[in-house]
């Protein structure tokens, strides 16, 4: 079984008095495939229930699956172009982008049951999730700006003005910043939440698609589908390039085992990226055309959608022990 990093830190320290020091090293390897009805697109899990959730932009559905065995529970229609998908483990709901449908659906993640639809931007493709502060951000690619939405009224209050063609949105909760990766321009913006203002603008170049923040260490990695890469963004600067494979798109990051997970499209396959060196650590073949992958709590199984494919690969943990001598 996987030791988390803490744990294993701990672990290594106690048996530092011995001859050997055996240091964890999570590998990851694909453990399962799941077929899909469809072109599954972007998963979510609910760690609490072992429910995923993956979207079909080609269907503009959601399907909910059994995660332990890959069974097909229920499909929901939400609107064209179904997108980016996130799951509330706490309040057991699941929320759902529509860029055809310029919406955000709701549902009963039970059920797989819609809700509510409500109204956004133009061609809606990311989405943020603040649960603690009740409030959704949605990326409008269409209009060039985020809406924000009180997600215990459930209705928009608000329209922050991003960069050109915003795809992904991501938020550094404890410094009240939200981050989008703006397609259109090459840049990432940095958006100061208490007023609304965009304070910094970072040029990448190429088509940044989808973005998330270290709770950590506050960066922001991007991926970019035209240049092959995950950019790692810190004090307003890109701080290194990460080379990935071709057109990656969906990311995920891990701050328990310093990790970020990236998946190239165009390569079919899943990398891990070392947050502290910046270097590729393992590249894990999957199906055909990863788009963008899910994790469960504790960073054991990943779970990633192969839309090409029409499948989901389940990647899961090893231990890889290294034993150093020391006299």
């Amino acid at each position: 079984m996987h030791i988390p990093k803490k744990l294993a830190t701990l672990c290594t320290v106690l048996l530092f008095s011995g001859t050997a020091l055996a240091e964890n090293t999570p590998t990851y390897e694909v453990t399962q495939t799941f077929a899909a009805a469809g072109k599954p697109h972007f998963p979510a899990l609910n760690n609490k229930t072992k429910r995923l959730y993956a979207s079909d932009v080609d269907t503009g559905t959601v399907t909910m699956f059994d995660a332990s065995t890959g069974a097909i529970l229920a499909e929901t229609a939400t609107g064209a172009g179904a997108h980016s998908v996130f799951a509330d483990g706490k309040n057991n709901l699941v929320y759902v982008t529509n860029r055809g449908a310029n919406t955000l659906s709701i549902l009963d993640g039970s059920t797989n049951t819609k809700i509510i639809d409500i109204p956004v931007g133009a061609q809606p493709h990311g989405l943020a999730l603040d649960v603690k502060n009740n409030r959704a951000y949605v990326s409008n690619t269409g209009s060039n700006d985020v809406t924000v939405i009180d997600l215990a009224a459930r209705k928009t209050i608000g329209t922050l003005a991003a960069g050109t063609a915003p795809w992904g949105v991501a938020i550094d909760t404890k410094n009240n910043m939200l981050y989008t990766s703006n397609t259109g321009e090459g840049s990432v913006s940095r958006i100061d939440l208490a007023t609304g203002n965009t304070v910094a603008k970072i040029s990448v170049g190429g088509r940044p698609w989808n973005i998330r923040v270290s709770n950590e260490n506050h960066r922001a990695y991007v991926t970019n589908e035209t240049l092959g890469m995950v950019h790692v963004i810190g004090n307003d600067a890109v701080i290194a390039n990460i080379d990935i494979g071709k057109t990656p798109h969906g990311l995920i990051v891990n701050d328990e085992e310093e990790r970020v997970f990236a998946a190239a499209t165009g390569s079919n396959q899943v990398v891990v990226i070392d947050m502290k060196n910046h270097t590729v650590t393992q590249t894990i073949a999957v199906g055909a055309g990863p788009t963008a992958i899910a994790s469960d709590k504790d960073g054991e199984n990943l779970y990633v959608a192969n839309q090409a494919g029409g499948t989901i690969s389940v990647l899961s943990a090893t231990e890889q022990k290294n034993h150093k001598d020391h006299h």
